[in-house]
């Protein structure tokens, strides 16, 4: 939002030109047509309830867990969903369950932009 119509310079208030303010609307009317920003890791809270959303409970969580025939990276995954502060967008793990369950890249990305609307 365009909040004043003026700038500022070496300490001066200098108002803004017909075609500053323009170009001023024209980027926020830009912005506000952009798709949202898919957000870079969410919380474990938001992650349990957008896997819930999507009707998936933690059977199917466990069920991805189980498929990881190596015991010592079946702990490490398992270890991460458990304490982790952040669950990271880009975290090849993530990704894995992702395609577990089916999802494609493209509703991963919604399920972050969901968990923190």
């Amino acid at each position: 939002m365009i909040s004043a119509p003026f700038r500022m310079e070496e300490n001066e208030v200098i108002p803004l030109t017909v075609a500053e303010i323009a170009a001023l609307a024209a980027a926020e009317a830009a912005l506000a047509d952009a798709p949202p920003l898919v957000p870079a890791f969410i919380t474990p809270l938001q992650a349990r309830n957008g896997l819930r959303e999507w009707g998936i409970g933690r059977t199917e969580i466990s069920a991805f867990f189980d498929e990881i025939e190596d015991t010592l990276a079946r702990e490490a995954a398992q270890d991460a969903w458990e304490y982790a502060t952040q669950i990271d967008r880009s975290d090849p793990l993530v990704a894995a369950c992702a395609a577990f369950l089916g999802k494609t890249e493209a509703e991963l990305d919604q399920f972050f932009i969901d968990a923190v609307a």
